[in-house]
């Protein structure tokens, strides 16, 4: 197309010599957007790969608060523990935990306030 386009500007006297011309050019643009370009193109934006993995620092913040976790609770007395762990891990219902544990709602209320409590003053303390 562009080759006829220019055919029709101007005068060609060889046509072969125009494309090769032409090509040579295009070799020569390709190459240096290329020298610009430090990475290949990937294609569209929608089939990049992108890691969601956590980073080696995410990985260690993990693993410290983790740790801090357990301290906290190995602090706790074991019913206390066994409460709380009902409650925030397994998402058994306070009424759950009272008819297991063998006290009144109220009483869970209250011992799951204290520990939460107590870990985080603990953890302030960390």
């Amino acid at each position: 197309m562009r080759l006829d386009a220019y055919t029709r500007a101007v005068e060609v006297h060889s046509p072969e010599g125009v494309l090769v011309r032409t090509a040579v050019n295009l070799s020569v643009d390709l190459s240096r957007r290329r020298n610009r370009e430090p990475f290949a193109p990937m294609g569209n934006a929608s089939s990049r790969v992108i890691d969601d993995s956590p980073t080696p620092e995410e990985m260690l913040l993990s693993q410290q608060r983790l740790q801090i976790a357990s301290e906290a609770l190995s602090k706790l007395s074991p019913k206390a523990r066994r409460i709380l762990l009902a409650q925030r891990v397994y998402g058994m219902t306070y009424a759950e935990i009272a008819q297991r544990e063998g006290l009144t709602v109220a009483a869970i209320e209250k011992q799951i306030g204290r520990s939460v409590h107590f870990l985080v003053q603990w953890a302030k303390l960390k």
